[in-house]
């Protein structure tokens, strides 16, 4: 399976992102990626002796993709350069999406802080 890697990879991909327009220079920034997923793994003797398990986690990755608005229209070459960030976002889940501000706690927790009313008057 050490051929196909990069295709199936592509495959997988374009089934969670059917926008997306893939090129055979596609094909360069997936074994990028297979590699660094090899890595994360601790698998010895290269992503080609491991596709199973590479596929296996990257399609969590590529829903993942899917969703991000962000890098669901970047190209696999930008993904490969920021699969770092995505494959923690995919195992641990992503933290920079906050919660809506409440006002009114804010509001509460200045005047508690500062000794000030509730309307921030003192």
């Amino acid at each position: 399976m050490d051929r196909y890697l990069a295709p199936e990879m592509l495959k997988v991909f374009k089934a969670h992102n059917a926008e997306y327009p893939p090129c055979e220079l596609d094909y360069r920034p997936l074994l990028k990626i297979a590699e660094f997923l090899c890595a994360q793994m601790k698998l010895m003797r290269g992503p080609e002796n491991h596709a199973y398990e590479i596929l296996e986690l990257w399609e969590p990755i590529c829903i993942n993709i899917s969703q991000d608005k962000f890098y669901c229209q970047k190209s696999l070459n930008t993904i490969a350069n920021h699969i770092q960030e995505l494959f923690q976002k995919t195992a641990y889940g992503d933290k920079s999406k906050s919660t809506k501000l409440n006002v009114g706690k804010l509001k509460q927790a200045i005047a508690a802080r500062y000794s000030t009313g509730p309307t921030g008057e003192r």
